[in-house]
């Protein structure tokens, strides 16, 4: 076995799939500990504020990850199509292909109060930047908008979906169907 981390990222790390799959109530010290192969006051120790300030270090990181793997290829500079279809493949990629739940949603379903008022915000804006790359795509606003919250939700369903299904495939159905259909609405704009 090897040895446990001695630093908060490579606690985090450990920590990570215990609350994506238990969420916040169900993420127990006890958990923590057996799943970062440390004891309770160790855990302190790197985290003071206990298991709430373990939550908030992994949000960051979420909204970070989200950030950089998701929502960045929104703002290239490539065609509309090209950005969406980085965007929902780096969806998949952030789950590791629906392997694992995203944290955001985990907490949304099972405490809400755990998440700051500014992660909602900072959702808000992804959609937002969601349906502005959905009108450079040829949409109307109010069908951009529509779109882009259409498009979260198909997503974050998959995933839950693969939890629910034996075929663990919803995700990879979901990404393909929502590529085909995009590049439908492409080439109906570029006439």
């Amino acid at each position: 076995m090897s040895e446990a981390p001695n630093n908060r990222e490579g606690l985090l790390d450990l920590l990570l799939p215990v609350f994506r799959t238990r969420g916040y109530e169900g993420a127990s010290l006890a958990a923590l500990a057996d799943a970062s192969g440390r004891g309770k006051a160790s855990l302190y120790h790197h985290f003071p504020g206990g298991k709430s300030e373990i939550v908030a270090s992994l949000i960051r990181r979420c909204v970070k990850e989200l950030e950089q793997q998701v929502f960045a290829p929104l703002h290239s500079s490539p065609p509309a199509i090209v950005r969406l279809e980085q965007c929902i493949d780096g969806f998949a990629a952030y789950t590791e292909q629906g392997k694992y739940n995203c944290l955001l949603s985990s907490l949304a379903l099972t405490t809400p109060e755990q998440l700051d008022p500014a992660v909602n915000e900072r959702f808000e804006q992804w959609q937002k930047q969601l349906g502005e790359t959905l009108e450079d795509l040829g949409l109307r606003p109010k069908a951009a908008s529509h779109a882009a919250r259409s498009l979260l939700a198909r997503l974050y369903g998959a995933l839950v979906l693969d939890r629910l299904s034996a075929s663990r495939s919803n995700l990879r159905q979901t990404q393909k169907r929502l590529k085909k259909e995009l590049n439908q609405i492409a080439k109906q704009h570029d006439k």
